[in-house]
Order: C-alpha cells, then sequence, then structure tokens
C-alpha cells in the first residue's frame, strides 16, 4: 500500500497541522530515512531549505532518530534514492520547475513511490494530482496524474475557481486544501 500525504502549502508556519505532517513523516520512515525533494525551488535554494528541514525536523523528533537525504537531481542517482528510503518529502515551489526535474522519472514514478510514504506540499501535491488549480498562474493546470485526483492547494473561499477545476476535463475527486492542513490518501 502506497500512502500519500497532500499538503496545501506553508509548512513553514508554525501550526498543529504542520506538527503533525512531519510526524507523520517520521512515522512512516521505517528506517529512519525520509528523501527530501526540493526540485521545485532553484538548487541554490537547496542548502538553505536543507537546513531549515533538519532543524524542524528534529524540533518534532524528539529522541526519535531520523536522517534527511538531499535527492540529487541527477536521475539515475534519484532513481536509486527512492528505491531505499521508505518516506519522500516533496516540497513546494514552483509547479513547472518540479515537473521539469521530474520529466524524465515521470513513468517510473508510480513504481518508485509503490510501497512508501508520499507527502507533497503545494507544487508536491500538485504534481501527484491529475489536475490542479495554480494559484500562480490562475489557470488550471495538468499534474503527473500518480493520484487520479483534482486538487486546490492553499485553498481559502475561492467558490468559484473550485467549481472550474471540478468541472475541468473528467469528473474526478477534487480536494481544496487550505495551507497548513492535509489529507492523507492510500493507494493498493
Amino acid at each position: 500500500m502506497t500512502t500519500y500525504i497532500l499538503h496545501g502549502g506553508e509548512t513553514r508556519k508554525p501550526s498543529i497541522h504542520n506538527r503533525n505532517f512531519v510526524r507523520k513523516m517520521l512515522f512512516a520512515a521505517k528506517n529512519g530515512q525520509i528523501l527530501v525533494v526540493y526540485f521545485a525551488k532553484y538548487k541554490y535554494r537547496w542548502p538553505g531549505m536543507f537546513k531549515e528541514d533538519k532543524e524542524k525536523f528534529k524540533r518534532i523528533a524528539g529522541k526519535k532518530s531520523f536522517e534527511l537525504i538531499l535527492a540529487s537531481d541527477n536521475p539515475d542517482i534519484f532513481k536509486k534514492q527512492l528505491s531505499g528510503v521508505k518516506s519522500v518529502y516533496i516540497r513546494g515551489g514552483k509547479d513547472w520547475l518540479l515537473q521539469r526535474k521530474l520529466r524524465k522519472t515521470k513513468n517510473n514514478l508510480p513504481r518508485l513511490f509503490s510501497g512508501k510514504t508520499i507527502a507533497g506540499s503545494s507544487a508536491g501535491a500538485d504534481l501527484l494530482s491529475k489536475y490542479f488549480y495554480s494559484i500562480d498562474t490562475k489557470k488550471i493546470e495538468s499534474g503527473f496524474g500518480i493520484l487520479p485526483i483534482k486538487i486546490y492547494a492553499h485553498y481559502k473561499s475561492d467558490k468559484k475557481n473550485v467549481e472550474r477545476l471540478k468541472n475541468h476535463m473528467e469528473n474526478l475527486k477534487t480536494y481544496t486544501i487550505p495551507e497548513t492542513e492535509f489529507i492523507i490518501l492510500k493507494t493498493r
């Protein structure tokens, strides 16, 4: 069974939801390792994000041991990294940048994700869906379709664009996920 934790964005904000989001990843990391994927941000930002996440996870983990592993943007190394972990965190940023970085592994991702916990925040959640509403472009965009759903991350109370998303293309379950909150979906 594969578990997907889809987060609405703003994981940096202090909140009970964000603490629980990190706890879910820590619990899923059976070997203590979590692969963190920052492909939705420019590479010069990765070291600062990695440091920030290490500190946040350490605060929340307490005495539980864990290891964050920074995902490589080399597709071959990335595939090997995926095979060695049980928990993956795809942090948000620019949807187009994340999709561009993962395009070479797109067709293999469902197999590589199988049996793991995959946590995606904002752009990371968008990537997993078939369609999503982009707050950046103000359009309905296509994700990789790993999950047959539609999502609206960073949701506030935009009923007009939720209806647009619901009526877009296929009749799929639509999820609205407010900032700092998350939903959990499981697949076989």
